[in-house]
């Protein structure tokens, strides 16, 4: 329950700016922002959120010594988890950043980073909570209420994901041109990469 109630706030966000006269609301604001932009960057924030792989991890609990002893590559577990808590988010994903670019989009180049920014900080988000968990894994638990709730590996890396997204928010709206979210987007891209290349490291399975 937990982890699906931050894509269903991005859908219902994406809903309130098709709906809403939110360019009217924004032109009130003392300052500039790109409403676009910003909007597809709030989606991806949102539903950053507690994703599946905080804890998916931990919640292998005792069972985690048989996993251990499969002949399973790292990666394959891994990439596994990665991969279900992207594909979780995804259809959300696709609902929340079609109706974004329909009701805001000012042409077809931001519909394209408009679409495709959210689907980077969801994928950043969930590698992210996943190593997170890799540092603070708890195999010991009796009840899994604990490892959803009450574990370090949830605080930290369901929390710290959505901050992360949002410092990659702040030179698109500042600036409000699209290379200035093209470049952070870029850089959100590479610190995956390296944080997966990290995540699939041999002793894993000495957790």
């Amino acid at each position: 329950m937990n982890t699906i109630i931050a894509p269903v706030m991005a859908v219902g966000a994406a809903v309130m700016f098709s709906v809403t006269n939110i360019e009217l609301i924004v032109s009130a604001l003392p300052f500039d922002i790109n409403l676009p932009l910003l909007g597809a960057f709030l989606i991806g924030i949102v539903c950053s959120l507690m994703p599946p792989s905080a804890v998916s991890l931990s919640m292998e609990g005792k069972a985690w010594w048989l996993l251990k002893t499969l002949p399973i590559q790292p990666k394959r577990l891994l990439g596994a988890k990665i991969l279900m808590s992207v594909l979780l988010h995804a259809p959300f994903l696709l609902i929340a950043s079609a109706l974004n670019v329909i009701s805001l989009a000012p042409n077809a180049l931001s519909g394209v980073v408009m679409f495709i920014t959210p689907f980077i900080l969801d994928a950043f988000a969930c590698t992210w909570a996943l190593f997170i968990n890799t540092k603070f894994p708890r195999f010991d638990w009796e009840n899994e209420v604990y490892v959803v709730k009450q574990s370090a590996a949830a605080g930290i890396g369901g929390l710290t994901a959505p901050l992360i997204a949002v410092s990659s928010a702040v030179p698109a709206a500042v600036s409000g041109t699209l290379l200035s979210a093209v470049i952070p987007l870029f850089a959100m891209v590479c610190l995956t990469i390296l944080l997966i290349r990290i995540i699939f490291r041999p002793d894993l399975l000495k957790l």
